[in-house]
Parts: structure tokens; sequence; C-alpha cells
């Protein structure tokens, strides 16, 4: 659902055709909510399709919304046999991966994810949870990635990303980095993921970068 903002609507105008369309999108909104939206004219709705796109995107997280002991929570995320098993045959096939009497056998004590799997479903539950709602620009790599027991075919995977620090990029005026600590536990509450990284994030109000 598309969040209106007042803001972008009442603000003094650099175009007088945004205001007229910020008008008719306010009367647009009052009417689907009042169930009885009337049809506008082509043009119109082009020009209101390009608008809910600018809104959605000045929606997104950026990086003054983060903040140090913010945590975002990921999951939760039920592992089956079968992705398991495709992962591995793709990526890693060991036969703790592919073959549950093979994964029983080995110290693992089932048919088990590989690490790297393992660090797949957690960037995925990460980007679910608040990355693809942020203007991201990528990561400059991870500090570490520990994989502390092995997650099984069954298991429910769920966590929390932690804001550790920020702080502007000096090379990237308008960029910041942002420093979190990120937690996966099975439904055991055992701890099978732990791992630090950065992520390169957008600013709202550009800044000097600190010396």
């Amino acid at each position: 659902m598309v969040t209106i903002l007042p803001s972008l609507i009442t603000s003094p105008p650099h175009n007088q055709g945004l205001r007229s369309l910020g008008r008719l999108w306010l009367h647009q909104f009052r009417a689907t909510a009042t169930k009885t939206l009337a049809p506008l004219p082509l043009g119109m709705r082009l020009r209101t399709d390009r608008m809910k796109r600018l809104v959605t995107d000045m929606a997104k997280l950026t990086y003054e919304d983060f903040q140090p002991g913010q945590v975002f929570p990921l999951g939760p995320k039920y592992v089956t046999a079968q992705e398991i098993i495709e992962f591995a045959r793709e990526f890693d096939p060991q036969p703790m991966h592919l073959d549950e009497a093979a994964g029983r056998a080995s110290i693992l004590g089932g048919l088990a994810a590989s690490g790297w799997h393992t660090s797949a479903m957690f960037m995925r539950m990460m980007t679910d949870s608040y990355l693809l709602n942020t203007e991201a620009e990528g990561a400059p790599g991870i500090d570490f990635m520990d994989w502390k027991n092995p997650v099984l075919a069954g298991d429910t995977l769920s966590g929390r990303s932690i804001v550790l620090e920020s702080r502007p990029m000096r090379s990237r005026p308008g960029i910041g980095i942002v420093k979190f600590r990120h937690e996966v536990e099975n439904q055991r509450s055992q701890l099978v993921c732990l791992g630090e990284n950065s992520t390169m994030i957008r600013m709202r109000l550009p800044v000097e970068a600190s010396a």
C-alpha cells in the first residue's frame, strides 16, 4: 500500500502541475477510502502512476533511519530437505548435504544445509526484512560469517539484524556506512549463523564525512 505524505502535497510548489496533481491524488485517495473512486483521463492516470512511484521511493529507509541499537527481525524461514539437496547439487555436492543417511553418519546429525546455503537463506531473510525497503547501494564485504550449528531439514530459522554503528563515507558524499551484527537461530534457540558486515546506504540529507 502506498502511503500519502502530506508534505508532498502541501509543500510550496516548484512546479504548478505537481501541486495540481497532488490535489488530484488526495481526491483519489479519499475516494478510494469510501469506495467511490472516479475514473481519471488516461493522461492523468499516467501522471498519477508516476507520482505513485515517486511516493514509494520517498518512503524507503535511508541512512538517517538506522540508529545504533536498532533491531530488525529476520524470518521465520522453514527449511525443507528438497531445497537443501537442490542447493547442494548446484553449489556444494558433499554427501551430508545430499543424502539423509550420509548426513546422519556425519558429525552434523542429519541432512544438513551447506554453510553457504545457510548464508544465502540469511541473505534472503535480510532482504525481506528491511534491505529491499532501503536505499541500499550494496556492501563492501563482510567482516565475518560463522556457522555455529548445522541447519537440518525441518528446521525453522529466525533472528535479528542489529545496528552497531554508522558514519558518512568520505569517498562518496551522500552515502553512509551502516554496520550490522546478524544473529540467526533455529527453533531450539540454537545459534546457527553469526556475522557482521557494513552496508552502503543513501542519505536523505547529505553531510560532510567525519574526519
